[in-house]
């Protein structure tokens, strides 16, 4: 009863809006049977970050990035033998790295759907798969190959300073850590773990949410902003001045356009 549905305001006000306009996975996040509830802005998702002079340095193809959770074990054995790091990787948000994980795996973290077919009643990853996922970061943690970093984005100064070869953390850091960086960055997908069900990375960062009790001015300002924020020009703008995903269609084909997501960007 707090909350105003976005997709209602344009109604309130007497407009149509084309809700296909912005990026449907982002908009399928946020949205209650089929209907959007907040705006999109700030998106993102996990991803990993490398060290290409570090993995240069430890003998290994700086263009191979591992892939799979046995390959970062693998990789982490190798660069710690040949002692250009203490320590390897690390992650920022750690539960939400988890959350990631069993989503790319199509593992859920609550029943009913992740509470999306009902409100969730109670957690389910505490099985075997969340068991081995768990035990796994363990492991890795004992070899030295993973070190904690901290609750939020402290790890990305260890990347940047070259004291890690490697970073599990949000798109939104990309932009920072390639201007403080002064090594070649390398970018890829979450790790996976073989042999289980594939799934898809969560959406993360925040969507804008409207309160209930706006007069019907205050309404219409905030409708204009939230119009504003997906607007192209200033989609492309924040994406490229962060990592956040652009949230608008037209923003993303501009960028493909562009060339913007090529390799040698």
């Amino acid at each position: 009863d707090a909350i105003t549905p976005v997709y209602k305001i344009p109604e309130i006000l007497g407009e149509t809006w084309d809700w296909a306009q912005y990026v449907i996975p982002i908009t399928h996040y946020y949205s209650v049977d089929g209907n959007l509830w907040s705006m999109p802005f700030n998106s993102s998702t996990a991803m990993l970050y490398y060290n290409k002079d570090l993995f240069k340095a430890a003998g290994l193809d700086p263009d191979k990035p591992p892939t799979t959770w046995k390959e970062i074990e693998e990789y982490g054995e190798k660069i710690l033998a040949s002692g250009v790091v203490d320590h390897v990787y690390s992650t920022g948000w750690p539960s939400w790295i988890y959350e990631q994980t069993l989503g790319y795996h199509n593992h859920l973290y609550a029943d009913n759907d992740n509470g999306r077919a009902g409100l969730a009643t109670k957690v389910v990853f505490n099985d075997d798969f969340g068991h081995m996922v768990f035990d796994t970061w363990i492991r890795l943690h004992n070899k030295g190959i993973y070190i904690y970093g901290g609750a939020e984005y402290s790890a990305n100064s260890a990347f940047k300073a070259g004291q890690i070869a490697m970073l599990i953390q949000s798109t939104s850091s990309l932009a920072g850590i390639l201007k403080a960086s002064e090594f070649k960055v390398g970018t890829s997908f979450l790790p996976r773990f073989e042999g289980y069900p594939i799934g898809n990375s969560i959406v993360g960062g925040g969507s804008l949410w409207v309160t209930k009790g706006q007069s019907e001015e205050e309404l219409r300002g905030v409708w204009e902003f939230l119009k504003y924020t997906g607007q192209k020009d200033i989609a492309i703008q924040w994406h490229k001045g962060t990592g956040y995903f652009p949230v608008s269609g037209a923003a993303l084909k501009a960028l493909l356009d562009e060339g913007w997501f090529s390799a040698d960007q």
